[in-house]
């Protein structure tokens, strides 16, 4: 483990599709830590593929979570495209006893990403350069 088991401020974040489960935390630093995939398959529920994370770290759990699913987010039940995993928000956070819990679409999670890439992180795709276009800023 990167980091101190009495380190209260990690934070739980996972990629949840179809396919696959991906979980890690993250600390204050925004340092990703102990990243495990689960694959989807292999558990009958959401809320298994989380236990078996949650087993291996240990102790003390994270107290707040983000999930970007794989899914159309309407209301509090939220169902995993291409897989037979459905859960609600409401019940996993009272589960957990997360304090905060978001649950957001993956594509809008990559969107809200975007602004935070390093230049290192970017690769041009094509040919010639792009022109510049004014930045925006996120409220």
């Amino acid at each position: 483990m990167t980091y101190s088991r009495t380190d209260s401020a990690v934070d739980l974040v996972a990629d949840i599709g179809g396919t696959n489960a991906r979980f890690c935390l993250v600390d204050a630093d925004k340092k990703l830590l102990d990243e495990m995939s689960f694959a989807v398959a292999e558990y009958a529920a959401f809320e298994d593929a989380l236990d078996a994370y949650l087993v291996k770290l240990g102790s003390p759990r994270p107290r707040r979570a983000a999930l970007a699913v794989a899914s159309p987010l309407t209301g509090d039940l939220v169902q995993i495209t291409n897989s037979g995993w459905s859960f609600s928000a409401g019940q996993v956070q009272r589960r957990y006893g997360f304090e905060r819990l978001l649950v957001l679409n993956d594509f809008s999670a990559l969107a809200h990403a975007l602004p935070f890439l390093a230049g290192a992180h970017l690769h041009r795709v094509g040919g010639a350069a792009g022109k510049p276009r004014p930045t925006h800023r996120w409220a």
